[in-house]
């Protein structure tokens, strides 16, 4: 049901999909939400990535982050750094927003509803996003929740032919500083 979350925490951590995500993200960019950084080990920032918090609180302060507060920060920090060294890893706010900028969406499809009251956008009904590869169907053990269930889960990737780019649209808009 594109469920990520529940009361502010993920609803499963599969060893698999930690493994592929660190694959994916570590030497990389990766734009999260002050919240979704709670979630992280200890609060803080991921070690071997640029980790930007994206965070409305301008009091916010986090070590071994930078922090902008609106889209247009977010776009003036982006602007040098390759769109595929760039990855959106949350939370649901994040994703709502940030997903027409986005060119690739991986995605780890558990194959159970949980309960979530946290949603990623339902990629399968959106005009922009196709499918592009789906992995073999895996299954596992989570950390989170009832540890003898038994979770299937599938790596899927979405792509988007025509982006729109983030740079030009804050700048349509003159949300630039």
């Amino acid at each position: 049901d594109w469920g990520i979350g529940r009361a502010g925490r993920l609803l499963v951590s599969l060893r698999e999909d930690m493994k592929q995500f660190r694959q994916l993200t570590t030497g990389q960019v990766i734009v999260l939400g002050r919240k979704t950084l709670e979630t992280f080990p200890k609060g803080r920032p991921l070690p071997d990535r640029t980790n930007i918090i994206l965070t409305s609180d301008r009091q916010f302060a986090a070590e071994d982050a930078l922090i902008c507060h609106n889209l247009g920060e977010l776009a003036l920090c982006l602007a040098d750094r390759p769109a595929e060294s760039i990855f959106i890893v949350g939370g649901d706010s994040l994703y709502h927003q940030l997903l027409p900028f986005c060119r690739t969406a991986y995605v780890t499809r558990v194959l159970s509803s949980l309960g979530a009251d946290r949603f990623f956008p339902n990629l399968d009904r959106h005009p922009a996003w196709q499918l592009a590869e789906a992995g073999p169907i895996q299954t596992g053990l989570s950390r989170i929740g009832d540890p003898e269930a038994v979770l299937s889960f599938q790596f899927l990737r979405y792509c988007q032919d025509q982006p729109t780019d983030l740079l030009q649209w804050v700048r349509e808009r003159g949300e630039l500083f």
